[in-house]
């Protein structure tokens, strides 16, 4: 979509639109343009932008350092809070929440909230207004990590300090759900056989060649089940209410599995599932599909025997309900 709207642009502007971006956008747009048009806009970027893009350039992809916000307010931290208020005024602090706090090699030495500096005494030190059990931040963990920790803190942001325990830049809570959305978008659609990148607006013919690809596997899984089928062809054609009742145990167990697999997904965005919970939380499910297995075989047993004036069909039907439902449960879990 991006890439329509910039080819229909003139180049006048063209240059216009990339001369607005800063740093961050920038890293963002990185992956999904061409790269005639990143040059062009790293050429038009200011000095002070050109010099945050390559420092977030020094991490990877999925290290919190690429993505933190370097925009932050950062004074002495042995200075009085007279002179920390007339440096802060030359910052702009509309969307200030926090100031951090640093020596002359840049490390951080502590956090303050922006309103407590407003209504210090004038007369005190600044590091006297220091915050408490501010957790930090390593620029070099990955982003589901930072969201994690994001999610537990107090704070409405938290800094990003490099090796050398210098401060980089901070990530707040808007960054976090943002960054929680597009993780669990990723998970979701990767359930299809797609990526994030896909969108309604992506051409024809590389939409077609991805979503192939899964249509593909899926005509597989199809043609395995009736092949499945076919090997009992000649009991399913004397007994007709067998291909009469086989869409209902399917279905049953469709069901059953995508609600498993919808659990497992959203406990992935979550980050809920760890290695000393995999094997409760299989049990769980075994159990869950155990007790529906039971209940549903039950009720659907008794109204085929019924139907077709049969307990031996009855129970068929009923011994392959569980077995389906158990085994459906089974495998939308270890399908995440």
């Amino acid at each position: 979509m991006r890439v329509s709207i910039l080819d229909a642009l003139s180049e006048t502007e063209l240059r216009l639109t990339l001369a607005k971006l800063d740093n961050l956008s920038l890293i963002e747009w990185a992956d999904s343009l061409p790269e005639d048009i990143i040059e062009e806009a790293i050429s038009l970027l200011e000095p002070g932008e050109l010099e945050l893009y390559d420092q977030a350039n020094e991490y990877e992809e999925e290290e919190l350092g690429r993505w933190a916000e370097r925009k932050v307010i950062a004074i002495p931290f042995n200075i009085s809070v007279e002179r920390a208020q007339v440096l802060v005024a030359k910052y702009n602090v509309e969307s200030a929440s926090h100031i951090y706090l640093i020596d002359k090699q840049q490390r951080f030495r502590g956090m303050v909230d922006y309103i407590d500096l407003l209504s210090a005494d004038p007369k005190a030190r600044i590091k006297q207004l220091v915050l408490e059990h501010v957790n930090t931040l390593s620029a070099n963990i990955a982003l589901t990590e930072a969201v994690d920790a994001m999610e537990r803190s107090a704070f409405a942001a938290l800094p990003v300090l490099d090796e050398r325990k210098r401060l980089v830049g901070e990530i707040d809570w808007k960054f976090a759900l943002s960054t929680q959305r597009e993780i669990y978008e990723t998970r979701l659609m990767a359930g299809t056989g797609m990526d994030e990148g896909d969108d309604l607006f992506a051409p024809i013919l590389k939409s077609s060649q991805k979503r192939g690809v899964w249509l593909g596997i899926n005509l597989l899984t199809a043609i395995l089940a009736s092949v499945t089928i076919g090997l009992f062809e000649d009991v399913i054609a004397q007994v007709v209410a067998l291909a009469v009742l086989m869409p209902i145990v399917a279905s049953m167990g469709g069901i059953a599995g995508s609600q498993t697999l919808t659990l497992m997904v959203r406990s992935m965005a979550l980050n809920q599932i760890t290695s000393g919970n995999r094997f409760a939380l299989i049990k769980n499910e075994l159990g869950i599909g155990a007790i529906n297995g039971l209940l549903w075989a039950a009720i659907i047993g008794a109204v085929a025997g019924l139907w077709f004036q049969s307990p031996l069909l009855g129970g068929t039907i009923a011994l392959a309900i569980i077995v389906n439902i158990i085994t459906a449960a089974l495998f939308g879990y270890l399908s995440h």
